[in-house]
């Protein structure tokens, strides 16, 4: 990973140092919701071989600023 940038509030880029060979990749993100309210969801509108943005949300639908982990498959 290169950067992981607060793009807005419940958007993060993520760029990837070594970009995969294509944006035909597999990535996912999960939430650390500890106090239940959240989840994130994967904008692959912005996806690119070399970085993509998630989005994360509160329980209510609006944008929230939440923790996160995520993973990308495929070949670099």
């Amino acid at each position: 990973i290169t950067s992981i940038t607060d793009s807005a509030l419940g958007r993060t880029t993520i760029t990837i140092a070594t970009d995969f060979s294509t944006a035909n990749y597999a990535s996912l993100a999960t939430v650390e919701n500890t106090n239940g309210n959240g989840r994130a969801v994967m904008i692959e509108l912005t996806k690119t071989a070399g970085s993509f943005v998630v989005n994360t949300f509160n329980l209510a639908g609006s944008d929230a600023d939440l923790d996160f982990n995520f993973v990308g498959f495929g070949d670099q």
